[in-house]
């Protein structure tokens, strides 16, 4: 019959030759934007920041602190007595629109605008960040002038500036060199590419 002694003793060995357990790492989350509601909120933030200071000198006026009259007594003095009017019927409906507007901005995901540069997650790029990218590699193009790149939820396009009458050769360079550069994301935007010339645009 083993003691207690040897029990701990065989326990401890145990768990030295098991050594630690593994942790499977957590998958990179993909960045998010600021949430839709983000705007509401500090504009209701605002709203109640004005409120608390009109109720805070109202305080200090029937406290005798401060003179005056009170703003929200003067406030519920104008609707006492107010009878149903026609115009309360549509600006109802628009408060109640405006209502479920916020309920359905307070409960839409946060946009994803990043794009993943590879395939480990660890690296994501913004739009701003491709549109660098496509426009450093439209500049590297041959016959080009100057590039500009903006990036939409539909893809990149660039427009680029050039000398050359016949632009298709450009405009196949542009393109290799954009492709290029945009091959690492995921998934890679589609590409839109405009050209001008130093006498007019194509």
């Amino acid at each position: 019959m083993s003691s207690p002694i040897s029990q701990g003793w065989t326990s401890a060995e145990s768990s030295a030759t098991t050594g630690p357990q593994q942790v499977e790492p957590r998958a990179p989350l993909q960045p998010a934007g600021a949430p839709p509601a983000a705007g509401i909120a500090v504009l209701l933030a605002v709203l109640l920041l004005a409120l608390a200071a009109v109720l805070g000198r109202d305080t200090l006026v029937i406290a005798g602190a401060v003179t005056g009259r009170p703003w929200t007594t003067a406030a519920l003095g104008a609707v006492d007595g107010l009878q149903p009017q026609a115009w309360m019927v549509p600006v109802g409906v628009v408060v109640a629109l405006v209502g479920l507007w916020l309920v359905v901005a307070a409960l839409r995901p946060r946009p994803r605008r990043d794009v993943e540069l590879g395939t480990s997650g660890a690296i994501w790029v913004d739009r701003s960040d491709t549109a660098r990218l496509a426009q450093t590699a439209a500049l590297t193009a041959d016959g080009v002038l100057d590039a500009r790149a903006s990036t939409s939820r539909r893809g990149v396009r660039v427009r680029v500036t050039t000398t050359a009458q016949d632009t298709s050769p450009v405009v196949a360079d542009v393109r290799s060199q954009v492709e290029r550069a945009l091959s690492e994301l995921s998934p890679t935007p589609s590409l839109s590419i405009k050209t001008s010339t130093t006498g007019g645009a194509s």
